[in-house]
């Protein structure tokens, strides 16, 4: 007899037994189910971490007081970049009805333009909010940005907000559910 056959016949003789085997497939199976539940376990605790991070962000986003300074930052940044009107007017009538698509209605502020005269408008947003975007002109020739915006959860009515970026003064008030923002040179 050949070695070869010597290992058959010595290991024929030390198989397992079906129980045997179905006992090992049953442990298998159970570590199967317990690593599936442990996996289970971590995605819930991922997605309740996920689900926490969202609302401490929101709740932080909640706090006007950031987030009014973030819309005087992006009015300023849209004031620097001096886009060019695509409506060269100069009173609000007529703004308003070439900016048709505006999702509020775009009338004359009441407050802080006195002594700023139109010089024309358009489309902007503001916080990914569709906006308009006036230039407006001082005595002196200087350019001033006035920016509306549907924006009746930033402010109350009463309050104003002033925010002084370098060489820029953006002042932020509400008027109805309109929010304005205007960006003038710092006076020397």
């Amino acid at each position: 007899m050949s070695l070869r056959e010597k290992l058959k016949a010595h290991y024929d003789d030390k198989s397992m037994g079906q129980e045997r085997i179905d006992k090992l497939g049953a442990i298998a199976a159970a570590a199967d189910r317990a690593r599936s539940r442990r996996a289970l376990r971590h995605s819930l605790v991922f997605a309740a971490g996920l689900l926490a991070f969202v609302a401490a962000v929101f709740m932080l986003r909640s706090n006007d007081v950031p987030v009014r300074h973030e819309v005087a930052r992006e009015i300023a940044q849209n004031h620097r970049h001096d886009y060019a009107s695509e409506f060269t007017v100069t009173d609000y009538e007529t703004l308003r009805t070439s900016l048709a698509r505006l999702d509020f209605v775009l009338d004359a502020p009441r407050r802080h333009t006195r002594g700023l005269t139109l010089r024309g408008g358009r489309y902007c947003s503001l916080q990914g909010r569709i906006a308009a975007q006036m230039r407006l002109e001082d005595g002196a020739g200087r350019t001033c940005t006035l920016y509306a915006v549907r924006g009746d959860s930033l402010l109350d009515p009463s309050e104003e907000v002033v925010v002084r970026l370098e060489e820029l003064r953006v002042r932020l008030w509400r008027e109805g559910d309109v929010l304005f923002g205007l960006a003038c040179p710092r006076p020397e």
